[in-house]
């Protein structure tokens, strides 16, 4: 399913999808709300991306995205929501948004990966039962962000980053025991750092 183009103001007449076994997109629309309440698998990716319009993303039903799951440079969106998403294989990216504040993954459990960026307002990024991402775990450039505790995180397969900060005091992975690499810099305050069950870096660390 692809939807695309400045003349698309509504999505309402897939309001009954329940599932796309291919990709999903909105990209470069002028729709305001995207809500898809019975959609619950994607067999692809999704990628809901510079459409300056939208204010609410609401995907609650969704459970499983079988790719990537991108949400970018959606400069009036205020309201996302993912309740139920537990397995993202792909990266999920969340970038370029200007007027979000909190950013919530609430059941989520596996991602291929983890980038959030961008997004001017966020004090919040809340993933509190992620345990495993399979690629490059990435949070950067959030100047409002000052705490970050990833509680049940025990695996990233690849780089632990954490960049451009300006108030983040707080880091805490309690359970976290491998990761590919670690990439800490950038930070303007003094930050505790909380990795107790850290015992392998297989790659660079870099602190």
């Amino acid at each position: 399913v692809r939807l695309s183009g400045e003349k698309l103001l509504h999505v309402s007449a897939l309001s009954c999808l329940v599932e796309v076994r291919g990709d999903l997109s909105v990209d470069d629309t002028q729709v305001t709300v995207l809500s898809l309440p019975l959609l619950t698998l994607v067999g692809g990716d999704v990628s809901v991306t510079g459409n300056e319009a939208l204010t609410t993303l609401t995907l609650s039903a969704v459970t499983s995205i079988a790719g990537d799951f991108s949400v970018s440079d959606n400069e009036a969106l205020t309201g996302f929501d993912v309740s139920n998403l537990a397995e993202s294989c792909g990266m999920v990216t969340f970038n370029g948004h200007p007027n979000i504040e909190q950013l919530n993954f609430p059941v989520l459990v596996t991602a291929g990966g983890l980038n959030v960026g961008n997004n001017e307002l966020l004090t919040d990024v809340n993933a509190l039962v992620l345990q495993t991402v399979k690629g490059d775990f990435t949070i950067g450039n959030q100047a409002l962000v000052a705490d970050l505790s990833f509680p049940a995180l025990t695996t990233v397969d690849g780089t632990v980053t954490l960049v451009f900060m300006e108030t983040l005091v707080d880091i805490s992975f309690p359970v976290l025991q491998t990761a590919g690499g670690m990439y800490i810099n950038s930070l303007e305050l003094p930050t505790s750092l909380l990795f107790p069950a850290l015992t392998s870096v297989t790659e660079d660390l870099w602190i």
